[in-house]
């Protein structure tokens, strides 16, 4: 009772409140209304008769769009048939495409905004590399191509890189190196949170910022929302490092809250860059949080040159987060000038980072994952602590697993979020059913994102197999082609395994199957 008491004066809670409120007031004044003036008033039915023509509208849009996901196109087709009155509002502030033309779209400023920065083209060389992967018959060239004609982002030959197991180890690694930065220092989370573990780190970069570097800071507004606090930000700025939100959380209900920056990376001297699943908060370190046991994470570093691309990931979303989103006033010297910092080269394995919004004309990140899944010959491993599949991706991993592809999944053990895991839960039996192994990680929460193809290629970032990663957020990842680092991820999964119980299903009741039916129409909110 203490801990629901609690939960309810969270600040986080106290915005969900003012939207359920706002939502729950306006509901019940339709309805209120709708049994006291309805065929009185000529206006109050002019305005149920505009909404049902929305919801007509937009079940048009969806039923005969061919870019809409299959799954989620019957999904909405359900929500609209049952709320007739408000079916086409929910679709136009939940879902990714939208029947207004986009120069009426509230978003197409963003959109814009975005796209205008998206001015990199691929260097001479990062061509002659995937030319080379092609001829020399390399199964991953398509997926590199992909990304390379899609986003613009190089392939590289001459970059260092670990992967860390050991989360702990990986943020040791990460003060270490801020310690020892001269020139910027560039962070960027969908969660930053007050504790021990930021405590630490703004001890180094206010030393770091008293030696001259320049220090960025950029952290998702609604991610972050009552776990910094203003104080807190208040102390960096005044200590001369420059913050920003993105997408600023506003109090009133609108579709832009659905655009979330779930990007984690940090970047040091335009040098060393670190990818991966963790946030910038004590529970990524371990250091609180208990009821979830052990939390399982991992971190990427590299270094070389393919930290240049990074390196722009960064300034594009810092520069997309400038104007009504930012947190303090800039001056010049604080701006990103246009020479990016020589990244130092090295000399091993292939890599190429790859990066995905809302903002894109597909799911980047879907297809990435896919095109692993499709490309794999013996074996294809994942970690994801939310695991929302739609019919496609469903398909496609019985497919594989029916033509001998060894597939394996591994989610947590003590979940976080206990609807969008009920729904994780409801893929189990079919999925096992047809030949792919689940895991659940029996010591507690698995957070990390971690792809693994053939023992050939991986994937590294802050994707999570669901609907909102691969059509609402904004997600960053880097891929492995044939490079050391493959080893050790590979032994990760072995030792995964090892800390994980195999799920065994038995077949479904009637009922049961009714409920994980139900559940699935959930996900285009999850």
């Amino acid at each position: 009772m203490k801990k629901i008491f609690k939960a309810l004066f969270l600040p986080i809670s106290r915005l969900v409140a003012i939207y359920l409120i706002e939502i729950a007031i306006t509901v019940n004044l339709i309805l209120y209304l709708n049994g006291r003036f309805y065929g009185k008033l000529y206006w109050f039915d002019a305005l149920l008769n505009v909404l049902r023509l929305i919801t007509i509208l937009c079940f048009l849009f969806v039923l005969f769009n061919y870019r809409i996901e299959q799954a989620y196109r019957a999904n909405w087709i359900l929500i609209m048939i049952l709320s007739p009155s408000f079916g086409g509002i929910i679709y136009l502030f939940f879902a990714k495409e939208k029947p207004i033309p986009a120069k009426f779209q509230k978003t197409h400023r963003l959109r814009k905004k975005y796209e205008s920065l998206l001015n990199q083209s691929e260097n001479e060389e990062s061509k002659m590399i995937r030319a080379t992967m092609a001829s020399d018959g390399l199964p991953y060239s398509k997926i590199a191509n992909y990304i390379s004609n899609e986003l613009s982002f190089n392939v590289f030959s001459e970059t260092n890189a670990k992967f860390f197991y050991s989360k702990e180890e990986g943020w040791e690694d990460i003060i270490d190196s801020l310690k020892r930065a001269t020139k910027s220092i560039h962070l960027e989370f969908f969660i930053i949170s007050d504790g021990e573990l930021l405590e630490e780190i703004i001890s180094v970069l206010k030393e770091r910022k008293a030696n001259g570097a320049a220090i960025r800071i950029l952290y998702d507004d609604f991610g972050s929302f009552g776990k910094i606090k203003r104080k807190t930000v208040r102390d960096l700025t005044n200590a001369g490092i420059c913050v920003r939100r993105f997408n600023k959380v506003s109090l009133h209900v609108n579709q832009e809250l659905n655009y979330r920056n779930h990007r984690k990376q940090i970047i040091i001297d335009g040098k060393i860059a670190y990818f991966g699943g963790v946030n910038l908060a004590d529970e990524y370190r371990n250091v609180s949080n208990k009821k979830l046991g052990s939390w399982f994470d991992s971190i990427f570093r590299f270094s070389g040159r393919a930290v240049t691309d990074a390196e722009r990931l960064f300034r594009q979303d810092w520069n997309f987060s400038n104007g009504r989103n930012n947190t303090q006033k800039t001056n010049a010297a604080d701006e990103e000038s246009d020479e990016l910092p020589l990244s130092e080269p090295a000399n091993y394995g292939i890599y190429q980072i790859y990066a995905s919004s809302p903002f894109d004309n597909e799911s980047v990140s879907k297809n990435v994952f896919l095109s692993l899944l499709m490309q794999s010959a013996k074996s294809f491993y994942f970690t994801t602590p939310y695991m929302v599949l739609d019919d496609d991706i469903m398909e496609k991993m019985i497919f594989c697993a029916k033509s001998g592809l060894d597939i394996k999944a591994i989610v947590p053990g003590v979940p976080d979020k206990k609807v969008t895991y009920s729904i994780t839960k409801s893929h189990f039996s079919k999925l096992i059913s047809n030949g792919i192994e689940v895991y659940r990680f029996k010591e507690g929460f698995i957070h990390s994102k971690l792809v693994l193809s053939d023992d050939r290629c991986a994937s590294v970032g802050s994707v999570n197999i669901d609907y909102r990663s691969f059509f609402l957020n904004f997600e960053n990842g880097i891929l492995l082609y044939d490079t050391p680092e493959i080893k050790d991820i590979s032994d990760a999964f072995d030792k995964i395994i090892e800390r994980s119980e195999k799920i065994v299903c038995k077949k479904d009741n009637l009922l049961t199957k009714a409920f994980n039916t139900s559940l699935k129409f959930l996900s285009p909110i999850f």
